[in-house]
């Protein structure tokens, strides 16, 4: 049993391990702009209190958010004297369409506030906050990256260093 990355109690359950992958670039085409890459899942661990903290955060504000929008809009679109709404199809659109609407907005407004009060709340680092977990830091100073690199973007620095193709300076 390893102890929660978060907030230091006992991970029980590997099913609540956070999971990131990393990418290693390896090596760089010169002619063609593009690279070669390994990539890594690491496992951080989690107990159940921080994943459900985690999880239900965001829903948390997505769901009423996402009502509320979806009323307001709903209400502005009927409440318009211009707007006539004759067939079942005109309905369904502006149903359709606020719906869109709100889960972007919903979204949003839960991403952001996830991000300004979810560790003044919980007192834990948000889930992707895992620059300072060993296996990601070790990885991190081999020059692995989070996410892919753009082919156009990539550059010799960008090769890991424990790639085979890695040239000290």
């Amino acid at each position: 049993m390893e102890n929660c990355f978060y907030c230091n109690k006992t991970a029980k359950n590997k099913k609540h391990f956070y999971s990131h992958t990393m990418y290693q670039v390896i090596s760089i085409n010169k002619f063609i702009p593009g690279y070669k890459y390994n990539s890594k899942e690491v496992s951080v661990p989690r107990c159940k209190s921080c994943y459900k903290k985690h999880t239900n955060f965001f829903l948390t504000f997505a769901i009423p958010t996402f009502i509320i929008t979806l009323a307001v809009i709903i209400y502005l679109f009927y409440s318009n004297p211009n707007n006539e709404f004759n067939e079942l199809s005109d309905w369904l659109e502006t149903i359709f369409l606020s719906s869109l609407i709100s889960v972007f907005v919903a979204g949003f407004i839960s991403k952001l506030l996830e991000y300004l009060f979810f560790e003044k709340i919980y007192r834990i680092p948000k889930e992707d906050d895992i620059k300072k977990f060993g296996p990601i830091k070790e990885l991190i100073s081999l020059n692995w990256q989070f996410h892919k690199k753009d082919p156009s973007v990539a550059e010799e620095k960008h090769i890991a260093k424990d790639s085979p193709y890695y040239k000290k300076n």
